[in-house]
């Protein structure tokens, strides 16, 4: 899920019962804008060929919440960012689960009802009813608040 995601294509194949069993994000330079490092170039040669910039940014709440808008259910999409990618990696007796001696590696989310738009690089819009947003995650014992500037903000529909 994200810049190659298409709504039209996903409502297709959830209605053709395919159902993903993993869910990521694809973030990376052409679809979020984070300050850029002393000394570097506000352009590039080629910035007018990236076929993302500009374009809808994506985090992997947000994917979790287009999940949800296109009919899964939360019960659905929490195992595709946690259990299963473990267990396709191998390592699902260390991380995917929250279990005595395992890593204890949390997210924290809070669930917005409304109404809000979601949007892909097709420009296809779903409304979702239910919005995911991150709160705080604790990484080995550390808390981190999701305060980073790169964040998608809720729109409103």
């Amino acid at each position: 899920h994200a810049s190659h995601f298409s709504y039209r294509l996903a409502k297709k194949a959830i209605a053709a019962g395919i159902i993903p069993t993993t869910l990521g994000a694809d973030i990376h330079g052409y679809n979020t804008h984070v300050p850029a490092p002393a000394g570097t170039p506000d352009q590039h040669e080629d910035d007018e060929n990236h076929p993302f910039a500009g374009q809808a940014k994506f985090s992997l709440v947000q994917a979790m919440s287009s999940m949800m808008a296109l009919g899964l259910s939360l019960e659905q999409v929490v195992p595709m960012v946690t259990s299963n990618p473990a267990k396709m990696l191998g390592r699902s007796h260390e991380i995917g689960a929250l279990k005595i001696g395992m890593d204890a590696d949390v997210s924290v989310l809070s669930e917005r009802n409304g109404r809000f738009v979601l949007k892909d690089n097709e420009n296809n819009e779903v409304i979702a009813e239910r919005l995911l947003q991150p709160a705080f995650c604790l990484r080995a014992g550390t808390r981190f608040d999701a305060v980073a500037p790169i964040l998608p903000q809720a729109v409103a529909a």
